[in-house]
């Protein structure tokens, strides 16, 4: 019982934490929030906070796992094959940035040097990198895992950052299958793969 308890506190700090700095986004910049700030706001001690996060950039990465995740998986099935469709998640996120204010301020004008994006698309590559390293021979690849990573992650971000500033000419869907194309085409080069028929 007091392990459940214990589970319990350690999940509502680190709830109280990411919720004091979504709340501190929506008033100032990201680059000139603090960890004082977030303390503050979530009325925790600097003890607490460096027992769960390394920095402010790890406890915003914590609370967008679940995006990231979603976007990496996108390209690639259970089973290792690429698909040949976005996953829902991912069309998903995209009705997400279409219909929230919040959403589209955090990736494009919730910091003044972009380090929001930049955090963002270093994780989205860590994740698809790992996801090729379990599926495939590095040494059967064209090109470097990590490159490959950089290239999937860098054009999912510029062009979500692009989709957001031209006010999103196109429905969520047609630009998720349209990013899930492009980077397609690249992995499957840069691996040496056929189209399948992998949904």
């Amino acid at each position: 019982m007091a392990e459940k308890q214990g589970d319990r506190r350690v999940q509502r700090s680190k709830q109280m934490l990411k919720k004091a700095l979504t709340s501190l986004m929506a008033e100032k910049p990201f680059d000139r929030i603090t960890i004082q700030d977030i303390l503050d706001h979530a009325d925790v001690g600097r003890t607490t906070f460096y027992a769960h996060f390394q920095s402010k950039e790890d406890l915003f990465l914590s609370s967008h796992d679940g995006m990231i995740n979603s976007m990496s998986h996108s390209f690639f099935s259970e089973d290792g094959m690429l698909r040949n469709a976005p996953s829902p998640d991912v069309v998903k996120f995209l009705e997400l940035v279409n219909q929230n204010d919040d959403a589209r301020f955090y990736l494009t004008w919730g910091s003044d040097t972009g380090k929001i994006l930049q955090l963002l698309k270093d994780r989205l590559a860590e994740k698809v990198a790992a996801r090729l390293h379990e599926f495939f021979k590095e040494e059967d690849c064209a090109i470097p895992f990590v490159v490959l990573a950089q290239q999937v992650a860098t054009s999912m971000f510029s062009l979500l950052n692009w989709w957001i500033d031209k006010r999103m000419p196109y429905p969520a869907d047609e630009m998720a299958s349209m990013l899930h194309r492009m980077n397609q085409i690249v992995l499957r080069d840069a691996l040496g793969l056929q189209q399948n028929t992998q949904q």
